[in-house]
């Protein structure tokens, strides 16, 4: 009798189990945020070392082909989320170096995203909404596009009224919100630059 009894009393009471109930809920509360930005944070990263690896492939697929490969950077919209894209352009040297033929638009479907003859896609990324992601070119009036040329691997660079100097960059940077960015610059010889802004919540990055 005595032992069926012990082996009653053993158990967890109703009060015990509603109040590790309420720590387990309590814990929860206070973990989940940390967890949810660490996801964030890594996705950040994911796709900022994404595009820099892409911006580099760019470089190389220009020097095997032997005609300029290049990258267009598109923000998130009401239309859709953020995304790039790679192609070739076969136009003419003075088209090549003014920009003129008509890039190709990552946010078309497939099949349609290049509308020029002389251009061909070679690699799309979509940024999907869900992540919270977004890529902005520096500046209002910056390019969205930079093209490398396959003889030299440096930049192609649009008409300019004026030699912009050969510290000048493109600029881009993949971010959550204006607290948590990271930043691409790729120089005009074609060398890129990763770093975090001042001010960005990311950390173990070199600052700007």
């Amino acid at each position: 009798m005595d032992s069926r009894f012990h082996r009653l009393r053993a158990g967890f009471t109703l009060i015990e189990l509603i109040i590790v109930v309420a720590i387990s809920a309590i814990l929860l509360t206070l973990i989940a945020p940390s967890f949810t930005d660490m996801i964030a944070m890594q996705r950040l990263r994911g796709a900022h070392d994404q595009l820099a690896t892409d911006v580099q492939f760019a470089r190389s697929e220009a020097a095997r082909l032997g005609i300029p490969v290049h990258v267009r950077v598109q923000s998130k919209s009401a239309g859709g989320p953020a995304c790039y894209i790679l192609f070739t352009d076969r136009g003419t040297a003075a088209s090549l170096y003014a920009f003129t033929t008509p890039a190709c638009d990552c946010t078309q479907p497939p099949g349609s995203r290049c509308s020029a003859s002389p251009t061909a896609e070679v690699k799309t990324v979509i940024l999907e909404s869900y992540t919270g992601l977004d890529l902005v070119t520096a500046g209002a009036s910056a390019p969205d596009r930079i093209g490398f040329d396959p003889a030299t691997g440096m930049r192609l660079l649009p008409a300019m009224d004026s030699d912009p100097g050969p510290s000048y960059e493109f600029v881009v940077d993949t971010q959550l919100d204006s607290a948590r960015v990271m930043r691409l610059a790729v120089g005009r010889s074609g060398r890129l630059r990763v770093c975090a802004p001042a001010g960005s919540k990311v950390t173990g990055a070199a600052t700007c």
